[in-house]
């Protein structure tokens, strides 16, 4: 029994704490992180809460003469030659963009639509260095060749 004692008053000497006192500080400390962390956790933005923007993208191709469609590539039996559409593209892209034709063919996108890609088509050519400022994108002839038509993909995010 006195070997117990001798411990017992070594850890009070040592700590300047009994042995019960410490069991029972520590679980106070012990609750009181129990008790914080679904404190924190409540405090995160659930994942279903967050906005998460959706790409919307669209192959058109346009000409004066024909007006715009849904752009397919003329491997798949469609009628562009210049841009290579892939991935999930949506249908109704002409809808909202505006064209003209002039020396250099200008597409004007909706609003928060930028451009991934834009060719002129001229003869057997190909120009695809169509650039965007702002919502207007301007595309050039093909050296000497006139434009054909001209063909882009385009995309638009929409907040969800």
């Amino acid at each position: 029994m006195a070997r117990h004692d001798e411990r017992k008053t070594s850890l009070q000497d040592e700590l300047g704490v009994s042995r019960r006192d410490l069991l029972r500080r520590g679980a106070i400390v012990g609750g009181t992180v129990l008790w914080v962390t679904p404190v924190i956790q409540s405090m995160r933005t659930p994942a279903f809460a967050q906005v998460t923007p959706v790409r919307n993208c669209f192959a058109i191709k346009w000409s004066p003469g024909d007006g715009c469609e849904d752009a397919q590539p003329i491997s798949g039996g469609g009628t562009v030659f210049c841009i290579r559409p892939s991935g999930d593209l949506q249908a109704g892209g002409c809808g909202g963009v505006s064209f003209t034709s002039n020396t250099n063919w200008t597409a004007t996108l909706p609003s928060g639509c930028t451009l991934v890609q834009g060719c002129s088509k001229c003869a057997q050519d190909c120009n695809c260095d169509a650039a965007q400022v702002g919502n207007t994108v301007t595309f050039h002839p093909c050296g000497v060749h006139e434009i054909s038509h001209i063909e882009l993909v385009y995309c638009c995010d929409d907040a969800v």
